[in-house]
């Protein structure tokens, strides 16, 4: 069954990238690099990146592409643009550390579970999680 952008399921029970800034960004890149692709090629563009990034990784990746890109780019080249959600962990941990939010050294640690064990689903929970904190650990 092929489904058109507006009838697109979910991948698990977050949505990775929503449809609408993927429409907006798409419709950008598109502009940009004066193409117009079928509904056909947008929804599996739409299936390919939202399996690997968020709202906030596929804008930055975009905006690289339509910096840097000459000609339209894959999907994998949107992905390749941006930042890994583990950089993104890596950057607020820095950043709650450095504010106090979080003790200086702190690591996920969960069975022994680091970060890169964590799926890309579980990666995405736990950086909202960390932007969420706002809590000091002073006394």
């Amino acid at each position: 069954m092929l489904y058109g952008i507006d009838e697109c399921k979910p991948f698990g029970s977050l949505v990775m990238l929503s449809k609408k800034v993927f429409n907006d960004e798409f419709s950008i890149l598109e502009e940009r690099f004066c193409v117009r692709f079928a509904e056909i090629v947008r929804v599996r563009y739409l299936r390919i990146l939202s399996k690997e990034m968020t709202d906030e990784t596929f804008i930055d990746g975009c905006e690289s592409v339509f910096k840097n890109c000459t000609t339209f780019p894959s999907p994998q080249q949107i992905i390749d643009a941006a930042p890994s959600i583990n950089q993104l962990i890596g950057c607020e941990l820095k950043r709650k550390q450095s504010s106090g939010v979080l003790p200086e050294g702190w690591q996920l640690r969960t069975g022994g579970l680091t970060v890169n064990d964590l799926s890309f689903e579980e990666s995405v929970e736990f950086l909202e999680y960390l932007r969420s904190k706002t809590y000091s650990t002073s006394k």
